[in-house]
């Protein structure tokens, strides 16, 4: 990897060399004559655009790195981080506020319990929801471990920690803070080497997260992690090995955090199941780590939540009479198999919602077993949320509809999850990976996508040699058999290029234009470092275009000739480059408040790019007066750009939506179901990603293939 001075002194010797070298064929074309003056008026585009760039450098300002620019960047990321959990902890309570009910508790896990041989980092022997700060600020390295079973709690205890160390935070005035940040685990990529490497892997995915999900640049995010500003908190640690038995992902994230990496470094609060830690930790344990586990909920905050959640002042209880059977019940059996039951978060959670329609009877419960009691409100679940929360046109969904829907969802994150990516994460515009026949899926879709990008962009460039030339003819090449065989040769190596870029192009989401990046030295590195990469692109297919025109035609010299088209060709690449690296440098991430946000900025993203490319070739086409030519190779650029040949090729997602609807797997506008599932509460937010709201919930609803074995 070069060093940082080894990739300025790169960057300054190819921009003066490219700038010197673009002047100089500008006054080399100047000399043949009004031809070469009307290409030199081509090429002064990109001598003026890199000029703007070397102005941009230069009025750069210091390193983001200084300890005032860092300070204001982490404010300002801690604000972002609290407006966004403060409105999960209100999804995934099902209430505004700070409601004392909700006060779950936790205790020190005994290390031969966790199957932890390892020495703690101290604090006191239990704890709850309400005083979780005061308990982590306890502990003297700030290495916190939550277990628990499914569905008690451990997410709603991290949020609520990050809030309280949040409030505390920002109640420090000139200090150095520590900007808590929760992150989906299961969204890192692969692991497959060392500890060392896998730390500085992990770092740069935190850091990547940072840009992804709050916006921040870069430059910053680095440097925020790097310097310790950021205490990151790791949800899903179970979730990344799609419940295999050898939980090798996880437990290579283990061995990065217990890898040294500074002295504001080592604090970290991982969240994972009881049951799968204890595979992880029997070869690698969190080192210097206090592990507490979920407490089930005791009869007095059942009943205090369940009164919370359905008060009638009327009542001696203050509770609504149709519940008093139930809370009788509890009361007077604490040990009961309904108490029992009502005591994990989860269940409890699917009992409010069951019930949630006063004109409804809980007295059902009291005649189930206890595992009759889970099929039951699992069963209810969906139709008790389809009659609450109308559909976004204000029709009612159909409660069997939602459920196949959600279930081509759960199934498409299970294959994810078995094939190295999130399991948990739900983007829209991945769904064509999982379309098609199981042994080579999304494969039809990929191929259909890069064939129609291919085609329309061909036909477009091909009609700039079908049309009437600007001396009248009408047809340049119609008798001219040669020249149909290079054109068609030529067409011919596009459509195959394209074809194979679209094809292969992977996909990662992008959200909005934010221009003000352009300013920035990792914007303006990366718009240059595309300018040459493109120019080197296209001087290389110039040269045997220059080639076959010398040899077919006899114009000019062979050498000339083939320098003339790598100069041509290079001098298109480049413009085109600066463009692809601003249009790239420009997209920034953003937090969605809607599942449906994101691919809404995506599409929006592309348009402006795509405009930017036709732009592009329309401005060269004018100064060479190929005012028509211009057009079609700009739609030409912008097709490709915006069908298939993005960061996120968008074809493949519509074309995998049609696909879903026509098999009744999923609605027309799959978007807006995932904005209704969020306000329904099935779904909640991660950032850019929607998720289910619990995972029992998404193991139920799958249903397809090797995926069973893991919903036990």
């Amino acid at each position: 990897m070069r060093s940082r001075p080894a990739r300025r002194l790169w960057l300054a010797v190819a921009l003066v060399a490219g700038t010197a070298g673009l002047f100089w064929l500008t006054s080399w074309l100047l000399g043949k004559g009004n031809d070469g003056a009307g290409i030199a008026n081509v090429l002064a585009l990109p001598v003026a655009v890199l000029g703007s760039l070397a102005a941009f450098v230069a009025l750069r300002s210091r390193p983001e790195a200084e300890e005032a620019k860092l300070r204001a960047r982490a404010s300002t990321l801690l604000d972002q981080v609290v407006t966004a959990e403060a409105r999960a902890l209100q999804q995934l309570l099902g209430d505004t506020g700070r409601p004392e009910p909700a006060d779950i508790g936790f205790a020190h896990t005994h290390p031969d319990a966790a199957g932890v041989r390892w020495r703690v980092d101290g604090g006191p022997e239990t704890g709850s929801l309400n005083t979780v700060a005061e308990f982590y600020q306890s502990l003297r390295l700030g290495r916190l471990l939550v277990l628990g079973e499914p569905g008690s709690g451990k997410t709603v205890l991290t949020v609520r920690l990050l809030l309280d160390l949040a409030e505390k935070a920002r109640a420090t005035s000139g200090e150095r803070i520590r900007v808590p940040v929760r992150l989906s685990l299961p969204a890192f990529s692969k692991l497959d080497t060392g500890s060392a490497e896998i730390r500085e892997r992990l770092d740069a995915w935190i850091s990547e997260q940072l840009t992804i999900v709050y916006g921040v640049p870069r430059s910053a995010a680095k440097a925020l992690v790097t310097d310790g500003w950021i205490l990151p908190i790791l949800d899903g640690l179970d979730e990344m090995d799609a419940g295999a038995a050898d939980p090798r992902r996880a437990s290579e994230v283990i061995a990065a955090l217990n890898t040294a990496a500074g002295p504001h470094r080592w604090p970290v609060v991982v969240a994972c199941r009881i049951e799968n830690y204890r595979r992880m930790a029997r070869e690698t344990p969190l080192q210097d780590a206090t592990a507490v586990t979920m407490e089930a909920l005791e009869v007095g905050q059942i009943v205090d939540w369940l009164s919370h959640r359905f008060p009638d002042p009327t009542q001696p209880d203050g509770t609504q009479a149709r519940w008093r059977p139930v809370l009788n019940l509890i009361r007077t059996h604490p040990a009961g198999r309904l108490a029992k039951f009502l005591s994990s978060p989860l269940n409890l959670y699917l009992a409010v919602n069951v019930y949630r329609d006063p004109a409804t009877d809980p007295r059902d419960l009291r005649k189930l077993s206890e595992a009759e009691l889970d099929d039951f409100l699992h069963d209810r679940l969906l139709p008790a949320v389809v009659e609450h929360y109308p559909g976004p046109d204000g029709t009612r969904y159909r409660a069997e509809d939602v459920r196949t829907w959600l279930s081509t969802l759960a199934n498409h994150l299970a294959w994810m999850s078995v094939h190295g990516f999130s399991g948990t994460d739900i983007h829209l515009h991945e769904l064509w990976r999982t379309t098609g026949d199981p042994a080579c899926r999304g494969r039809r879709i990929r191929v259909l996508a890069a064939a129609t990008t291919a085609t329309l962009t061909t036909f477009f460039l091909l009609m700039t040699f079908r049309r009437p030339g600007r001396t009248g003819e009408a047809d340049r090449f119609g008798s001219d058999a040669v020249w149909w065989i290079v054109i068609v040769a030529m067409l011919t190596t596009f459509a195959g290029f394209i074809f194979h870029f679209t094809a292969t192009t992977s996909t990662r989401v992008l959200e909005r234009i934010e221009p003000r990046l352009l300013l920035t030295r990792s914007g303006l590195r990366k718009i240059a470092r595309n300018g040459f990469t493109w120019s080197l692109l296209f001087g290389g297919l110039g040269i045997p275009v220059g080639i076959i025109l010398n040899r077919i035609t006899g114009i000019g010299k062979l050498p000339d000739m083939a320098f003339g088209g790598f100069l041509l060709f290079g001098s298109i690449g480049f413009a085109v480059g600066l463009v692809v690296g601003a249009a790239d440098a420009t997209a920034l991430l953003r937090a969605a408040n809607r599942p449906s946000e994101p691919l809404r900025q995506v599409r929006g993203t592309l348009v402006v790019q795509s405009v930017m490319m036709g732009l592009v070739f329309l401005t060269l086409g004018s100064l060479a007066g190929l005012l028509i030519d211009g057009v079609f190779f700009g739609l030409a650029a912008g097709l490709a750009l915006y069908l298939g040949g993005g960061p996120t090729p968008l074809l493949r997602h519509e074309l995998a939506v049609r696909y879903y609807v026509r098999r009744r797997l999923l609605p027309r506008r799959p978007e807006d179901f995932l904005d209704w599932a969020h306000t329904a509460g099935l779904l909640r937010l991660a950032g850019t990603a929607a998720q289910f709201r619990h995972r029992e919930v998404q193991q139920r609803l799958t249903t397809e293939g090797p995926y069973d074995a893991n919903l036990a």
